[in-house]
């Protein structure tokens, strides 16, 4: 790749953007700091992003064009958007059209958008769905951490969990149900909260509770269950 012709790209892209649809600004900053070769990016105010640089492998040099999706939010969980499942699109020009940037609109416009953006709408439905049941997760988290003696729900690390799934402790006081052998138990408690975008499941379990104490916790449970929802 020559310096020339990366400059002469970084010229052009403002006329590029100046000829799509929409409100469509440059940032060769960002393009440095995020990718591996010198790029251009171009973004517009409804999120999308277009990825411009020259390919320095083929026979002849050529311009490329890429959709890139957005990173996944912070407060979303990655594997509830699959973003790397969804084609964003990738078109290559020659270098010759650097001399006329309508027609690497037009490309881009004709070739990138429809699929760019269709993967785009796709993207914003997923992260959508993700902060849905992320925000019921957390809720019933909250519900449950408010008992006496429960702790805070953190992220289920266990590899038999479900995906995504919140973690919720409790221990009760120590008894000794055999005397002779001076054996100690700590009644307990184990919570794995897990949702979808509408409905909220726990799935609890008792260990070392008395017959009547887990009776309670059961009937308890059923009878809640039996409740016509609101």
């Amino acid at each position: 790749m020559t310096t020339s012709v990366q400059n002469r790209l970084a010229e052009v892209a403002p006329f590029v953007a100046a000829c799509l649809d929409g409100d469509w600004t440059v940032n060769p900053d960002q393009a440095r700091s995020r990718y591996a070769e010198p790029s251009v990016v171009l973004h517009d105010t409804r999120g999308l992003t277009i990825l411009l640089n020259i390919d320095p492998y083929g026979r002849q040099d050529k311009i490329s064009a890429v959709g890139v999706l957005p990173t996944t939010p912070d407060e979303v969980l990655d594997d509830e958007v699959y973003s790397a499942d969804l084609p964003s699109g990738e078109i290559g020009m020659t270098v010759k059209k650097l001399d006329r940037p309508r027609q690497i609109a037009q490309e881009i416009t004709r070739r990138l958008l429809p699929t760019l953006t269709a993967a785009h709408q796709e993207w914003l439905e997923q992260v959508a769905a993700a902060r849905a049941k992320e925000g019921h997760r957390q809720r019933a988290g909250r519900v449950l951490a408010a008992l006496p003696g429960v702790s805070e729900p953190r992220r289920n690390k266990s590899p038999h969990a479900p995906t995504n799934s919140l973690l919720l402790r409790w221990e009760g006081a120590s008894r000794t149900p055999d005397a002779e052998r001076h054996r100690h138990v700590t009644p307990a408690a184990t919570v794995t909260v897990t949702a979808t975008s509408a409905l909220e499941t726990v799935e609890l379990n008792l260990t070392h509770l008395s017959v009547e104490a887990a009776r309670a916790a059961i009937l308890a449970a059923m009878n809640a269950s039996s409740r016509p929802q609101d």
